[in-house]
């Protein structure tokens, strides 16, 4: 590691800008975080193998010095090398490259005390994988939620950045109006992951379709060197403010061409969704589960919800529903009862902008002994469109075992009173 090496890949978020439209120095230092713990893991010190020993390493200096500005929209990856390794401490140095253009933006260094009787753990192989490399980074504290890992709605952050990537890679350009976005997309939950993982995405093209590209990715937990999420997205250019969608250009078509081609092996199909789907309208017997309002620091670069926002919605909502089927916070709280989402199948029908009012409609699909099935309508509250369809396969989680229950009877019933159908005969 003495020469440099990829240690975070992303995008430039609004939220992420100061005031001047710039990336700002909260949101940069936090990338350069991200790349030393990624440094760091490949060094032998990733966060589970310190966690499991009650140690981290501690940042006694940080240096940045600022070359060019990175704006919303704009992809950036972080190069990193190890400086110095002795007995004072570990120094790294990192510069932070515009990936479109190469121009380097920033260079920094940031250096850290050495560790006292703690031996190295696993480094992840850096042997090349399949698909390309579209993300870089790692799980932030303020990403956990109750359930005390991940949130849904980052991992759907961290696909949205590794899309923009994949965008930049197959030369689409955002200045003539049409923005890369996903139309379908497909989520499987395979692997918790916690704060301080070091996290990595791949991508690889399934085919070029009429409304546009299917792509594919694994987002891995690069300590464990196992998957934790799997994405089946198809992506278009729509325009951000009607939702209308063109076409693909013969150039951005023969551009995908030349990118890696997603094999079975490497990416396999996600598997047929059985049993009831979600209807056009919003059933009679639906419940209002959220709403809110979508905000400047929830948009992206063409000012239309994020995924993230959107998802964020969903999460809210399961405390409300889970409320009306018994699973109350108080029950799961005395029974240290969480939730685990194990598959999203979403479509985006037309975008949402800054201030618009939302309202999540909820209502069950399907019940199984374990796994249970319920969709969501995101519904724009002043034009009364359906702007996203969310259907949902999710657990009651044993918060200490970290492992699925069985319905409790109580739920099952209200669910069954909901509309919802039986499955278990067919599992």
């Amino acid at each position: 590691m003495t020469t440099y090496f990829e240690s975070c890949r992303g995008q430039v978020r609004p939220a992420d800008c100061n005031e001047n439209g710039a990336l700002g120095t909260p949101a940069l230092t936090a990338r350069l975080g991200d790349a030393a713990s990624s440094a760091l893991l490949a060094l032998g010190h990733g966060p589970r193998h310190l966690r499991e020993h009650g140690a981290h390493l501690q940042i006694h200096t940080e240096t940045i010095e600022r070359k060019t500005p990175l704006r919303a929209g704009d992809v950036f990856h972080v190069e990193t090398r190890l400086a110095d390794d002795s007995a004072s401490g570990i120094l790294l140095e990192h510069r932070v490259l515009h990936t479109d253009t190469g121009v380097l933006a920033a260079t920094a260094t940031t250096g850290m005390e050495k560790l006292d009787g703690i031996g190295l753990g696993p480094s992840p192989a850096l042997q090349d994988k399949p698909g390309m490399a579209t993300y870089i980074g790692r799980v932030s504290a303020a990403e956990c939620d109750q359930m005390r890992h991940m949130n849904v709605q980052y991992y759907m952050d961290k696909g949205a950045q590794a899309l923009a990537q994949f965008a930049a890679a197959a030369g689409f350009d955002e200045k003539g109006g049409a923005v890369f976005r996903p139309l379908r997309e497909r989520i499987l939950f395979e692997r918790e992951v916690y704060a301080g993982d070091v996290l990595a995405v791949r991508t690889a093209v399934r085919s070029v379709e009429a409304d546009g590209v299917h792509l594919t990715s694994v987002l891995e937990a690069m300590e464990a060197g196992a998957v934790a999420a799997r994405f089946d997205t198809v992506a278009g250019l729509w325009d951000p403010k009607t939702g209308a969608l063109s076409p693909l250009t013969d150039a951005m078509r023969r551009r995908i061409e030349t990118l890696p081609v997603a094999t079975e092996v490497d990416f396999p199909l996600p598997r047929p969704i059985d049993g009831p789907r979600l209807p056009q309208d919003v059933p009679d017997h639906a419940k209002v589960t959220c709403r809110r309002s979508v905000n400047t620091w929830e948009v992206d670069s063409a000012l239309t919800a994020t995924s993230a926002f959107q998802i964020g919605c969903v999460s809210d909502a399961a405390m409300h529903f889970f409320t009306h089927m018994g699973a109350d916070h108080e029950w799961r709280a005395e029974n240290d009862i969480g939730s685990a989402a194990l598959d999203y199948d979403i479509h985006y029908h037309q975008p949402l902008h800054i201030g618009a009012p939302v309202e999540l409609h909820t209502h069950f699909l399907e019940l199984l002994s374990k796994p249970f099935r319920f969709g969501h309508h995101l519904i724009n509250a002043t034009t009364g469109a359906v702007a996203t369809t969310i259907e949902v396969t999710a657990v009651l989680f044993d918060l200490t075992a970290r492992k699925a229950i069985v319905l409790p009877d109580t739920f099952r019933e209200k669910a069954h009173a909901m509309g919802a159908q039986d499955g278990r005969k067919s599992t």
